[in-house]
């Protein structure tokens, strides 16, 4: 099987990042929508798992068509160039305010607990409209020699950001020590949490960036880079999943609530099998064979009855 095309293995790879981007982020959603982690920080990770459900609902689906019809100059490119880019801007955006929103609760921890809710609203609208701006803008400027500096730009910018807000935290945490209270505690933890996904995000996206500058400037090197680019995509998209790894590891209420779906739908699935086996088929069968048989019997003693 020659790997520097498009085949099955890539297509089948390809299809389980998908899937598993689009199923772990729902539980996400779900379990984050319960009332025990219904907090406010937690908002902004809801929609951080709402970008990559759409990642594993458009890009990469179309992706894998794009990829098996080999055709340049589909307009499926278009619009999974489109959404590619949209909700990819739209995780990194969110990241960069997850960390400004992480700066404000350890360093002004009073003012971050009388902060109202709308705050929180407009924090999660802004990184949509921005990555749809971005996007719209990078889409005009595709065939103009602008276009790679606008993309470092807009991808430079809140990553700036980002080390900025971790780098104020270091600062603080090392000029005070918090005390050991309960609420500091989870903050601390949520902190930390929300770095570790953001250093996994550096990583999967990084070397996805770095390819793109170097096959827009070299355009020989875009002759023998097939599994690269694959292998490339691939991290990039399980971004989308690491996430929902990252979380039952880090908190403790998270992976409660996610074992207990997971033995929720477990034990409707072994009822549905017991219901569909096939001794229960054969007394299922047998009782609607009897009834049918005394319905008749019924009917033929009230007509008799009748003619009496």
């Amino acid at each position: 099987m020659d790997f520097s095309k498009w085949n099955f293995v890539w297509a089948s790879l390809f299809a389980v990042i998908a899937f598993l981007a689009a199923g772990g982020n729902i539980l996400t959603i779900i379990i984050f929508h319960e009332k025990k982690l219904r907090k406010r920080p937690h908002f902004l990770l809801i929609s951080l798992a709402v970008a990559d459900l759409l990642i594993g609902l458009v890009p990469v689906p179309l992706y894998i068509t794009i990829m098996y019809l080999d055709n340049t100059s589909n307009p499926l490119r278009v619009i999974y160039v489109s959404f590619d880019m949209f909700a990819g801007f739209t995780s990194i955006f969110t990241l960069a305010v997850i960390a400004l929103e992480r700066m404000y609760a350890i360093g002004w921890p009073f003012c971050h607990r009388v902060l109202k809710t709308q705050a929180y609203g407009i924090a999660i609208a802004t990184p949509w409209m921005m990555a749809f701006i971005v996007t719209i803008i990078a889409y005009f400027l595709r065939p103009h020699q602008f276009f790679p500096f606008f993309i470092a730009i807009s991808l430079s910018t809140p990553v700036v950001l980002t080390c900025v807000a971790y780098f104020v935290l270091w600062k603080k945490e090392r000029s005070r020590k918090l005390r050991h209270q309960v609420q500091e505690t989870k903050t601390l933890k949520l902190t930390k949490t929300v770095v570790l996904i953001t250093a996994a995000f550096a990583l999967t996206w990084l070397p996805f960036h770095v390819l793109n500058l170097v096959l827009y400037f070299c355009i020989s090197c875009r002759e023998n880079s097939t599994v690269v680019v694959y292998v490339i995509k691939l991290l990039q998209y399980g971004n989308s999943v690491i996430n929902i790894v990252i979380y039952p590891f880090r908190y403790e209420e998270y992976r409660k609530s996610l074992f207990k779906m997971l033995s929720i739908f477990k034990c409707s699935f072994r009822k549905k099998l017991i219901r569909l086996s096939p001794a229960n088929m054969g007394i299922s069968v047998i009782s609607v064979v009897s009834y049918s048989i005394d319905t008749q019997l019924s009917f033929d003693n009230f007509q008799e009855n009748t003619r009496l």
